[in-house]
This record gives structure tokens, C-alpha cells and sequence, in this order.
């Protein structure tokens, strides 16, 4: 059985919906919960804090209950990371802006900035190196 101090240090998943059981979330953050929308985005399990773990998603902190967190396996980034793209693909350099999950490939997607411009295109972690 995984334990909350199983999870901390753990990358993972946090499958709340707004209109979800906002009990799952922490009454201070559940606002922030439902901008940031967190269905799919790979969360970083910071520490326990009573009866809530801390995820954190670039800036943004969560307190939320241990119950819906996903573990998936480490991740290579995270957001903010300087990076360069693959020279077979463009050798761009840019920052990733958000990490999401491709459940039918079991791996994360970074999603960049080129020049402060967002990018439509999604990366894999193959395709990137850090800076």
C-alpha cells in the first residue's frame, strides 16, 4: 500500500475535474485548482502537510488530498527548464511551459516557448535535451 510519504518526491497525476468533490482539494487552493484545470498536467509531490500532500505544477502550489494522486515515473524537466530541441527536428532553443501526459504512449508531453511564443507543437522527452 502507497503511504503519503510514499508519494512525496514521486511525479504524478491528479485526476480532479471541476464540479469534482472540491473536499479532494484544500479550501484555500480549490480556486486555483479550478484555473489550472488539472486533469492531464504532471505534478511534482513536494512534501506531506497534515492530512494534504503539496503538488506543485511550475509556480503554482496545491494542497490536495493523497487519494486521487497518480504516481507515473520520473520525468527528465520541468517547467521553466531551458531547452534545445533535436537538430533532426528544428535545433530550437526554448523553455517548457507545461507537462501533460499521453496515456496511450505512458509518457509526458512538454508543450515550449520559443522566443517568448508559445508553441501549438508538443515535444517528447527524446526530442529534447537540457540547456
Amino acid at each position: 500500500m502507497v503511504t503519503n510519504l510514499d508519494l512525496q518526491g514521486r511525479w504524478g497525476l491528479y485526476p480532479w475535474f471541476d464540479g469534482n468533490d472540491v473536499d479532494f482539494i484544500c479550501p484555500d487552493d480549490v480556486e486555483r485548482a479550478r484555473k489550472l484545470v488539472l486533469y492531464g498536467k504532471v505534478f511534482y509531490c513536494e512534501k506531506q502537510c497534515g492530512d494534504f500532500i503539496v503538488l506543485i505544477y511550475g509556480d503554482c502550489s496545491l494542497k490536495v488530498n493523497p487519494c486521487l494522486f497518480k504516481p507515473v515515473r520520473d520525468i527528465r524537466f520541468s517547467i521553466g527548464d531551458k531547452i534545445s530541441v533535436s537538430p533532426l527536428l528544428s535545433s530550437k532553443e526554448g523553455v517548457i511551459l507545461n507537462i501533460e501526459w499521453h496515456h496511450k504512449r505512458d509518457e509526458p508531453i512538454y508543450y515550449l516557448s520559443f522566443n517568448g511564443n508559445k508553441s501549438s507543437k508538443r515535444y517528447f522527452e527524446n526530442e529534447l535535451s537540457l540547456l
